[in-house]
């Protein structure tokens, strides 16, 4: 999967206002999946039908250290909702987990952050091992790096919350995991205005408004690549990931 696929970025400072999880506010849910039923055809980084893939990821796992909510387009003035820096916690979204569930002040909020490993895991079905076997095999724990050294992550870094560069490691076939910060905004153009990469911006198909619920998706069905030079089973199509 290309750099331009799968990255983010932003140049001015946010302010942060933490908002402990049970705080007073309105009850909300967050979901993981690997569905993007729903979506209205909103997702990131998007099918390009490009490759020749076939097959779809099972158990497919993220690592979740912190998430944010903002009211603003741009992600400014974002609210911690859910830390898990001291203990980051694996999602399998074929299970649809529960990312985050308390309460948070009411309101509309335009923006999401992800700040997650860029290493996502990940199992094949069986259409993936019998068209790219012995490159994909049974129930073996395939990883795909996101952001990479191989990819463009030298020359368009992603960013932290500060708008420092973040520093891209490992490569498609050693992947190495990264912390990064995934955005999820109604306005894609007034994130990347205020300093995001664009690669590192994914759409928000509406507004969300507490109380109430979303959820957050990767989808990679019929999105599976093998390749015997070298030898690799990795996610290269698909719907991709987005805020449903």
């Amino acid at each position: 999967m290309s750099f331009a696929k799968v990255v983010f970025g932003l140049l001015v400072l946010f302010s942060f206002t933490a908002c402990n999880e049970g705080s007073s506010g309105a009850n909300t849910t967050i979901k993981g999946s690997d569905d993007s039923v729903g979506s209205s055809g909103l997702s990131w980084p998007g099918n390009t039908g490009l490759m020749a893939t076939v097959g779809s990821p099972v158990d497919l796992k993220i690592t979740l250290h912190a998430l944010y909510l903002s009211t603003n387009e741009d992600c400014s003035n974002p609210i911690l909702i859910r830390d898990l820096n001291s203990s980051p916690q694996e999602f399998n979204l074929t299970a649809n987990p529960t990312l985050f569930s308390g309460s948070i002040a009411s309101g509309t909020y335009k923006c999401m952050i992800f700040k997650m490993s860029d290493v996502l895991k990940y199992k094949v079905d069986a259409a993936a091992v019998a068209e790219w076997a012995p490159d994909c095999a049974e129930d073996t724990e395939y990883q795909h790096d996101i952001f990479r050294t191989d990819n463009g992550g030298l020359t368009n870094p992603f960013k932290d919350l500060s708008f420092a560069d973040i520093t891209a490691h490992g490569t498609e076939t050693s992947p190495v995991s990264d912390i990064v910060y995934l955005i999820m905004t109604t306005n894609a153009a007034a994130a990347t205005g205020a300093g995001f990469d664009v690669n590192q911006v994914g759409p928000l198909a509406a507004s969300f408004t507490i109380p109430g619920s979303t959820t957050f998706y990767a989808d990679f069905r019929d999105g599976i690549l093998g390749d015997s030079s070298p030898s690799r089973c990795v996610l290269e199509d698909g719907a991709g990931m987005g805020v449903r």
